[in-house]
């Protein structure tokens, strides 16, 4: 009989795991690239990066250069470098990836950017500044950020979440009743909790660090974007691991008399 418990607990609390680890990557999607709140957030940490400049600055310059040919590609380059620099156009910038394109708000906003990009690089080189002037930045706008995605795919991930969450919180409490060993279930779940800190950490602020160091300034502007998006998850990835090293704690607190084997 006692055997029997323990295999269904150990077969409930794998399914539970197994769903809790599902509600947790689309909770993360939703907290993270899904929430279009975090959007000029993103576009902000990128302008303030050297190699998210650097980035944008090569994108703005193509559509510069496609309406001035005869001008000098590095002097364009970095006229535009300057101008992302400046805050006035880093703050327009993220303030016009937060609106809805298909709105008036937004070509004023493209208008008032272009203006000031075009009368700061005016001053130096009237001639590039008129090139400027004539640039459709609309097109160079979507891709400094990093893209949402759909609406309905995210809509689609939270729903999702909140049901597995609840299902793996069910499976963990039914495996601890049902268990003859709930030391077993919860160092499993502890440590469970532990290694889904571990990965979150390890996406979205170990591998910047990486892709920093070996990549080019895609790859560094890439990296931006992680720390970016994962920042608002900081709190969530603490209580992972408080719960997680508490599970493990009690786990291990069984008087030695009562301790067996450590579990697996």
């Amino acid at each position: 009989m006692r055997l029997t418990r323990t295999v269904v607990a150990s077969l409930v609390l794998t399914l539970a795991l197994i769903a809790g680890g599902l509600a947790l990557a689309a909770a993360t999607l939703v907290r993270s690239v899904g929430d279009p709140g975090r959007v000029g957030a993103v576009a902000a940490a990128e302008l303030a990066d050297p190699a998210g400049r650097r980035v944008a600055a090569g994108i703005v310059t193509d559509r510069v250069m496609a309406v001035a040919p005869n001008q000098s590609s590095t002097k364009v380059r970095a006229e535009v470098d300057a101008a992302l620099a400046d805050p006035k156009v880093a703050a327009l910038i993220t303030q016009l990836v937060t609106l809805d394109r298909a709105t008036p708000a937004f070509a004023r906003s493209v208008s008032s950017l272009t203006a000031r990009a075009a009368a700061a690089v005016g001053s130096v080189d009237p001639a590039l500044g008129r090139a400027v002037a004539a640039t459709d930045l609309r097109t160079s706008l979507p891709r400094i950020p990093t893209q949402l995605p759909s609406s309905g795919l995210v809509d689609r991930a939270a729903a999702l979440s909140r049901l597995l969450g609840l299902a793996a919180l069910v499976g963990v409490g039914v495996a601890l009743l049902v268990s003859g060993d709930r030391r077993r279930v919860m160092w499993r779940t502890g440590r469970f909790l532990l290694s889904a800190t571990v990965v979150s950490v390890l996406l979205f602020f170990v591998a910047p660090i990486v892709l920093g160091h070996v990549g080019g300034d895609s790859w560094q502007a890439t990296g931006v974007a992680l720390r970016a998006w994962g920042a608002p998850l900081v709190p969530w990835m603490l209580m992972g691991a408080a719960g997680g090293a508490l599970l493990l704690m009690l786990a291990l607190s069984r008087p030695p008399r009562a301790r067996g084997p450590l579990p697996a």
